[in-house]
């Protein structure tokens, strides 16, 4: 049973161990907590590949990867929320194997999860927040005396918080703030810390990490999550690298190295059939974004798109990197007119023009393929053919009524011209394998012969073959004069498939990179640090 200390208020109950634990002493050898020959699979899609690490008393571990490499699924199973039996290998804590089926269980054996999403009450007041789950039904306390034990503790722990507060009234800043004060105040023997600077200041982060700090101290582990390698080498004791679900390096401080690392996340560049790009540069006037903002929609209080200024000539295809949360998606939404822009300018073929709504920009030429096929994209109880031609009804039609001919020929046309694998149009969409669908939704973009295509994240949940595929289309949509921005979290996608490459973090341009001199390591070193790169390339002439 983990000790008080200091940050910790003495008076909170000890926790019941969690299912499948004994708590006999644990040898002092014995790693605080250890993950062993972990592996998980969703269907036919394998997510960790055999992944052992292990977590000693009082150390931080920095966890580093791309997105995709496994770091958050990992971290559900060892807070619960994948449960024992939903995955291969096991969880040992203090030298015993722990089968925890729920994150309670994962709480009441010590271990305690700051997520990426905010998850407060905003009806309750700051100090109830952080007492939520802590107390049972042997002790009632009044909304006063939990406030006022929440305030000692805050004050302990330097969080500048009003416990008296509503949690509605906080930013979004304040209110991480106040999920990490409740994890901490449970005392956990382990902390996990994923993404937990994403919505902080600065000065907010360096409180946060002055208590990891005053933590580890007293013998409390953790293991910090980030996207940002300045905050993993500042903090951490330790670093482990995910890649495609595998472990891949492990480095103490005394070996830690800026290069080994970056190259480690990076790794190779893919063997797939990228399109070969065309040797000359384009210069003919395609979109051009200058000084756009763009609000938060989850996050009213912050930003998502910080003044972004970027062009991409007709016949260039330019890639937007940059860690989650970087605002690279809402950079697509709002040029669509998805999200409102709070300012800024966007020209398009050096016409001036104001996204207000999808259906005035696919009057001004501008096409979108989400991120999401089948929630925001597809038509999923119509046939192929319907969702073929859902963009270019209007042409298909004669006197308001729908010419079904002229609908059957041109998707019959469309199937054979983008490969896609069906039987017959009629055929229902929801038959179609995720390369065929996407297939589907980028053909039914470029049907409406857009001069702007907007992809995010065109190759999500399709097989190499597929891929290839859909590469060889954007690439000739290219080809053809179009001008095309790519969302990829992929870095052998953005280098492979693109002309240049966008940095975003926290919402602003970071790097602009030539994607035909760039090697892998130098994009990803790019993404991870969240700084300006030396770099950089001429914005293209418009």
């Amino acid at each position: 049973m983990m000790t008080s200390h200091p940050l910790i208020p003495p008076h909170i109950p000890s926790a019941p161990p969690a299912a499948g634990f004994q708590p006999e002493p644990a040898q002092p050898t014995a790693p605080v907590l250890e993950a062993r020959h972990v592996s998980k699979s969703f269907g036919e899609i394998v997510v960790l590949h055999d992944v052992s690490l292990s977590l000693d008393s009082g150390r931080v571990l920095g966890l580093v990867g791309q997105n995709g490499a496994g770091k958050s699924t990992l971290m559900k199973i060892l807070n619960g929320q994948y449960p024992y039996g939903s995955y291969q290998g096991s969880v040992v804590i203090a030298g015993q194997e722990v089968r925890l089926r729920s994150p309670r269980d994962a709480t009441r054996a010590g271990i305690g999860i700051v997520p990426q999403e905010t998850s407060v009450i905003d009806t309750l007041s700051v100090g109830e927040n952080i007492h939520l789950g802590q107390y049972g039904a042997r002790r009632l306390l009044t909304v006063a005396q939990l406030q006022r034990r929440a305030q000692v503790f805050l004050d302990g722990i330097q969080l500048p918080l009003d416990a008296r507060l509503p949690v509605a009234s906080l930013t979004t800043s304040e209110k991480q703030l106040v999920m990490i004060a409740r994890t901490v105040y449970a005392r956990p023997r382990v902390l996990i810390l994923d993404e937990p600077t994403t919505a902080l200041t600065d000065t907010e982060a360096g409180r946060l990490f002055d208590v990891v700090r005053s933590l580890s101290g007293q013998g409390v582990s953790s293991i910090l999550i980030s996207h940002r390698l300045n905050e993993v080498f500042d903090l951490a004791d330790d670093i482990a690298v995910l890649r495609d679900g595998r472990l891949v390096d492990e480095l103490p401080r005394s070996s830690f190295d800026r290069g080994r690392i970056v190259t480690a996340i990076a790794g190779r560049r893919l063997d797939e059939p990228f399109p070969s790009r065309p040797t000359h540069v384009p210069t003919a006037a395609g979109l051009a974004v200058r000084d756009l903002t763009v609000p938060d929609p989850r996050r009213p209080d912050r930003l998502a798109v910080n003044s972004v200024s970027f062009s991409a000539a007709a016949g260039e295809i330019i890639g937007i990197g940059g860690p989650m949360g970087s605002g690279r998606s809402e950079l697509l939404e709002a040029i669509y007119g998805l999200l409102p822009a709070r300012s800024g300018h966007i020209d398009v073929h050096g016409r001036a023009f104001t996204p207000q709504n999808p259906k005035a920009s696919i009057s001004h030429g501008i096409a979108f393929v989400p991120e999401d096929r089948k929630s925001d994209g597809l038509f999923l109880n119509g046939s192929v053919e319907d969702n073929l031609t859902l963009a270019i009804l209007r042409t298909l039609s004669s006197r308001l009524l729908l010419r079904p001919a002229a609908r059957h020929d041109t998707a019959a046309r469309l199937i054979d011209q983008f490969k896609v694998k069906t039987d017959q149009g009629t055929a229902p969409i929801t038959s179609l394998s995720g390369g065929n669908q996407q297939k589907v939704l980028i053909a039914r973009a470029l049907a409406a012969r857009p001069s702007v295509l907007l992809l995010d994240e065109p190759s999500k949940g399709v097989d190499v073959g597929a891929r290839a595929e859909i590469y060889r289309l954007i690439r000739q949509a290219a080809s053809d004069g179009v001008a095309i921005v790519v969302v990829s979290s992929e870095v052998p996608e953005l280098l492979g498939l693109c002309d240049r490459v966008i940095v975003l973090s926290k919402g602003s341009v970071v790097s602009e990179l030539d994607a035909r001199t760039t090697t892998p390591e130098d994009l990803t070193l790019a993404a991870m640090s969240g700084t300006l790169n030396a770099r950089t390339t001429p914005e293209t002439p418009q």
